[in-house]
């Protein structure tokens, strides 16, 4: 699995889940009765509290897991050719080094 897509996964993930509290803390937090000073539900600033937090970490991983899946697209065009240590056995039983190219 290349690198990164497990961050945008649970990021897409964590932040769908984040945002059903927040949207609902937002509602029960806008029952607000304008006469006594007072909100009618205080639940809704929990639900705030978690749903943030949630979509917050949400959001920080899809950021994590582009920036990996970015890096690792831009790796994956570039060519690597590169000469590589190698060990071989020839057919007399003896041992033969040297380099090989590896793609």
């Amino acid at each position: 699995m290349p690198p990164g897509r497990g961050f945008l996964i649970a990021g897409g993930v964590v932040t769908g889940v984040g945002i059903f509290p927040l949207l609902l803390g937002a509602a029960l937090r806008a029952d607000y009765d304008p006469d006594s000073n007072k909100l009618l539900n205080p639940n809704g600033t929990g639900l705030l509290i978690s749903g943030g937090a949630l979509a917050l970490l949400g959001i920080t991983f899809l950021i994590v897991g582009g920036a990996l899946r970015g890096s690792y697209n831009r790796s994956r065009r570039q060519t690597h050719v590169r000469w590589a240590p190698h060990v071989a056995r020839t057919s007399h039983a003896s041992l033969v080094a040297g380099l090989h190219l590896q793609f």
